[in-house]
């Protein structure tokens, strides 16, 4: 039974557990897919990654296609399989100076998100049922003004309310940034996960509400960088077997961060071959399919509606 009380909010991490059951809707597991997107021009990383393929960075160089643009080949991809994900945008001021994102990469903003080319995909993103999430700037995890103004950018961009967001570098001070999240007025947080491993932080499978308010946080399980910066190849696949097997046993969320500019071919060789044979495994594993705004929204009404 449901421990919501008179007020009919969920307060306890069964009652959201209960709640999330409710989503699932009898199918194995969820799946949330989600794209941080940290760089949409490619910069500093012509020099960076220059000695690991000198002639694809030439060759990146000098092609006309910005190949950290990856928007429509993620729409592509996922119109095949009939799934939505959500987009995480940074929306601190930008910085032009190039070196600002090698010397203090964490802080530097990577792009301008009201350059005009931008704003248009992000609206024809939104309309065609993508999910549009602010992508907290790293100095933002404990600060009220800096969450209320880039929420505001967003929302002045899609014309209606943000509810989602996920910090920067999973950058959280917890509860306090939770709290601040609250305050902003966001309704989840997708921050919750490791910076260097695979699996649920804490054991924690389901969405919970650290605060007493109407707040959720998803847990995050699953990130593309981990993945393969710190795991042998011939590993990588039965790594992700066992995490959906993991989810399947507990009817858990599989909150997927893959970003956006791993699309890239050239310097993220295999990452999106990758990504569709996740996908499809998932689909043959009955799956769920969502955003992590559609988790949010019906848990965070499931007590309400009691």
């Amino acid at each position: 039974m449901s421990r919501t009380g008179n007020s009919g909010k969920l307060r306890t991490y069964e009652d959201f557990k209960e709640a999330y059951f409710n989503f699932l809707d009898n199918k194995s597991f969820t799946v949330c897919l989600s794209h941080d997107v940290d760089n949409i021009k490619k910069r500093h990383q012509y020099v960076t990654k220059f000695l690991s393929n000198p002639a694809g960075q030439i060759k990146s160089l000098a092609s006309s296609n910005e190949p950290y643009w990856n928007f429509e080949t993620i729409q592509k991809i996922e119109n095949t399989y009939g799934v939505k994900s959500t987009f995480f945008f940074i929306c601190q001021e930008y910085q032009s100076n190039i070196f600002k994102t090698i010397y203090d990469n964490k802080k530097a903003a990577r792009y301008d998100i009201t350059s005009p080319k931008l704003v248009n995909i992000i609206r024809d993103l939104d309309e065609k049922g993508w999910e549009i999430g602010v992508h907290g700037s790293f100095g933002s995890h404990d600060n009220i003004d800096f969450l209320s103004s880039e929420k505001k950018i967003l929302e002045k961009i899609v014309g209606h309310e943000i509810q989602g967001i996920r910090q920067h570098y999973l950058n959280l001070s917890i509860p306090l940034t939770w709290q601040k999240q609250k305050e902003a007025g966001f309704s989840y947080d997708c921050s919750f996960g490791f910076n260097n491993k695979i699996g649920f932080k804490q054991n924690l499978f389901y969405p919970f509400n650290p605060l007493d308010s109407d707040f959720l946080v998803i847990p995050v399980s699953l990130m593309d960088t981990v993945l393969f910066h710190y795991h042998t190849s011939e590993k990588y696949w039965d790594i992700c077997k066992n995490l959906v097997d993991d989810c399947i046993s507990n009817h858990s969320i599989l909150n997927i961060i893959w970003h956006q500019e791993s699309f890239s071919e050239i310097d993220f060789p295999g990452y999106t071959e990758f990504y569709r044979k996740l996908i499809e495994y998932c689909i043959s594993k009955g799956a769920k399919f969502s955003t992590s705004g559609e988790v949010a929204e019906h848990i965070l009404c499931y007590g309400k509606k009691r």
